[in-house]
């Protein structure tokens, strides 16, 4: 067993991690696997990204289909390995990792991240700071940040984010005020957007390695 803590804020959360065999189908497969006594997702007995299955494909089904919807197809970047599957975006010569979540309704970034893209694209803040919830039910303070000029996400046009104004890096020197009047005969698509920086969506929910919380539900087998 191996043993780490994640820790968000003040919060410190505890996790222990071992091999697990788990089966798919037809397939039997291994992988490092994290617990926590912690309930760390509602309806669901763990966390798992598109790396974590041995398969050339994987589906994530995140709503059923609705008329207009059409095929986005973003590459998956290894650059943070199996426990969190992203999507690279290049801000400014600097890479920014993205991923999908049903966590928040508002893309987010960290404070450096979001001084990165409001320094490439003209953004502002536009309102106080307040509480929302960035993982694992911990809520930090943020920030929201509207964009001049849309961050692009494949072909997604990223207009406004939250940025999280402590814990990770420094957002000093983005500017304040409101923003650039848009054309309102124009509407945007919008992604949940979580960026970290190399100083840590993606085609999922939370793309992370199997994370499971040990209790008697918890589907795991054992080799």
């Amino acid at each position: 067993m191996i043993g780490y803590v994640y820790v968000i804020g003040p919060e410190r959360i505890a996790f222990s991690t071992d091999d697990v065999r788990y089966l798919a189908g037809d397939a039997s497969f291994r992988r490092r696997t994290a617990f926590s006594n912690r309930n760390l997702v509602a309806g669901a007995d763990g966390i798992a990204g598109p790396e974590t299955f041995p398969f050339r494909r994987t589906i994530f089904t995140l709503r059923d289909h609705r008329p207009g919807d059409r095929a986005i197809t973003l590459p998956l970047d290894p650059e943070m390995g199996r426990s969190q599957t992203s999507v690279r975006i290049d801000v400014g010569g600097r890479p920014i990792y993205a991923a999908f979540s049903f966590d928040r309704s508002e893309s987010l970034v960290t404070a450096t991240g979001g001084k990165w893209i409001a320094d490439a694209h003209g953004g502002r803040f536009g309102s106080d700071a307040r509480e929302a919830p960035i993982l694992y039910g911990v809520a930090r303070p943020i920030r929201s940040l509207t964009l001049d000029r849309p961050l692009m996400l494949g072909d997604l046009e990223i207009r406004s984010l939250a940025v999280r104004i402590s814990d990770i890096g420094s957002s000093r020197g983005i500017a304040e005020g409101p923003a650039i009047e848009q054309d309102p005969t124009r509407s945007w698509s919008r992604a949940k957007a979580s960026a970290r920086f190399p100083t840590s969506a993606s085609t999922s929910a939370w793309i992370r390695s199997v994370i499971a919380r040990r209790s008697p539900t918890t589907s795991t087998r054992e080799p």
